[in-house]
């Protein structure tokens, strides 16, 4: 059991130093006073702990009592007589906290961790739309304003953005004079003409109208890598790679609130034998990928089968469904389709 340390003040006085007297060389004499000299005021203190006590004074460290100071290294008894050696810069670091304790005030009282604040919610892009139908209607956050055009572009509502209010899965956005809400899940959406999927369920109310929508960038739910686990139905060659990666380009602004600007990027991975790249599109009704381009290696006639069948379904995709597990499904028309699983 560790005893707390015992500390009090024993003298002070006004004093002006002299040139020490330094002992003889190999003497065991203590160094006495500063090197030079200066007026000072002495604070003589003892601190004893564990059954060992230090003197010493602010301006000369004097570490005397039961123990010698040598140019450099500090002698001192610790418990049954044995000499303990301290290198100076140890000694320069511990006089300090002897100083403190001749301060003749306790310790602060130790106090338990503050409890975290807690998390703030999550913050919408710069710029951020949701959008619905029947009737049609837009809610852009911008950073300064909330915009809500409703009834086709005939209503048009605006206020300061409101603060976030974190609410189970997502967060609520209510604006100061009580006339609109908007409340975002976190929950995957799906258009309901489209059928294009958006990151956020969207529930929009003004007053005594409620509507109901999707909101966020749909990027940010295609990008990244994927593992194709099947083609057109049927599980991928055992031990063939066959891998998806969007990579979305930064999307203009748009002109005015709520207008829709289709967003591009880059989609490239491996076939199974070959790599590929191309670009593709997202509009307002669909993925479009480009002319995909591939390098011309052959390889087994099974994983040339299927390499085939996936560059073929991958370049005619018009179409992307989510799951509830989190798998993405790329369709075509005639619902040719890859499935594919985040890597």
């Amino acid at each position: 059991m560790v005893t707390a340390p015992e500390s009090r003040v024993l003298s002070s006085q006004d004093t002006r130093s002299t040139q020490p007297e330094r002992p003889e060389s190999g003497s065991e004499g203590p160094l006495r006073g500063p090197p030079f000299s200066f007026p000072r005021r002495v604070l003589a203190c003892r601190h004893c702990a564990q059954g060992r006590c230090l003197s010493f004074d602010p301006i000369w460290p004097d570490y005397r009592g039961v123990g010698v100071i040598r140019q450099g290294t500090a002698h001192w008894p610790a418990r049954g007589g044995t000499v303990m050696k301290l290198s100076h810069m140890l000694m320069m670091a511990v006089a300090p906290l002897g100083l403190m304790a001749c301060s003749g005030e306790p310790p602060a009282p130790q106090t338990p961790a503050e409890a975290e604040a807690p998390a703030e919610p999550a913050a919408e892009p710069a710029l951020w739309t949701a959008r619905g139908n029947e009737p049609g209607w837009t809610v852009t956050l911008d950073g300064a304003t909330l915009t809500y055009i409703y009834a086709y572009g005939e209503g048009r509502y605006e206020a300061p953005q409101p603060q976030a209010e974190t609410i189970d899965g997502g967060r609520r956005y209510a604006t100061a004079d009580g006339v609109l809400s908007v409340t975002v899940l976190d929950k995957v959406c799906a258009d309901d003409m489209s059928g294009m999927p958006y990151p956020q369920t969207v529930t929009v109310q003004m007053e005594d109208a409620r509507v109901q929508g999707c909101g966020g960038d749909t990027n940010d739910l295609l990008k990244g890598a994927w593992t194709v686990t099947e083609v057109n139905g049927a599980p991928v060659v055992a031990g063939s790679e066959l891998t998806v990666t969007f990579e979305a380009e930064a999307a203009p602004a748009p002109a005015n609130p709520g207008q829709f600007v289709p967003s591009a990027g880059r989609v490239s991975g491996k076939a199974g034998c070959n790599g590929y790249g191309g670009d593709y599109t997202i509009s307002g009704e669909g993925l479009v990928i480009g002319d995909v381009f591939h390098t011309e290696m052959t390889c087994e006639p099974d994983l040339m089968t299927q390499e085939a069948a996936f560059l073929d379904a991958i370049s005619r995709v018009s179409m992307i469904i989510f799951d509830a597990n989190g798998e993405m499904e790329l369709r075509d028309a005639e619902f040719r389709q890859l499935t594919l699983r985040r890597q």
